[in-house]
């Protein structure tokens, strides 16, 4: 793929990703949300290869950082936005049909709860309910925003996947 048609799918990609992430459907008390922010780079990924979703992941976690960030710490961005981002990247080396398309997203998201969960026994464990291990309140913190996440972005990708690529010729 050219330099200027990937520098296009990064943009619209990037720019429809932070729009989606505008749409919250649900937000969590100290941060995180359900949206639909994912479908543009899982679609990218699948489409357009790992390269390009990559570009688009992590321009999509520079623009979720401009709208809402938390900063605590240099690594806790890294664990809170750029991993979770780039784990949808992975969709690439699942794109063959639309089950393995399923199983690249679940294995995605799983991905991605793990960086948010260790981020949560790092930086967010004074949140926790007094007695409460810190690795529980992140565990039961960080499903409760991933298992609908997953389940509305899965489907979403899904449907999407079946119009927009199929059995087409990928990277076209």
């Amino acid at each position: 793929m050219n330099k200027n048609k990937t520098i296009a799918i990064v943009g619209i990609g990037s720019s429809i990703s932070f729009v989606l992430g505008q749409v919250i459907l649900f937000k969590a008390p100290q941060g995180g949300s359900v949206s639909l922010f994912a479908v543009p780079i899982i679609i990218i990924a699948a489409k357009f290869g790992f390269e390009c979703s990559m570009y688009v992941a992590i321009t999509a976690a520079i623009f979720s950082m401009m709208r809402n960030a938390v900063i605590i710490h240099p690594f806790q961005v890294i664990l809170d936005y750029f991993i979770p981002n780039m784990c949808f990247c992975i969709i690439y080396y699942f794109r063959k049909n639309s089950k393995k398309i399923i199983l690249g997203i679940i294995l995605a998201y799983f991905l991605n709860f793990f960086s948010h969960f260790i981020c949560g026994i790092i930086y967010y464990g004074q949140f926790a309910p007094k007695g409460q291990p810190v690795w529980i309140y992140s565990l039961i913190y960080n499903i409760s925003t991933m298992i609908p996440e997953l389940l509305i972005v899965g489907i979403t990708s899904h449907i999407l996947y079946i119009k927009l690529i199929g059995n087409k010729k990928y990277g076209s």
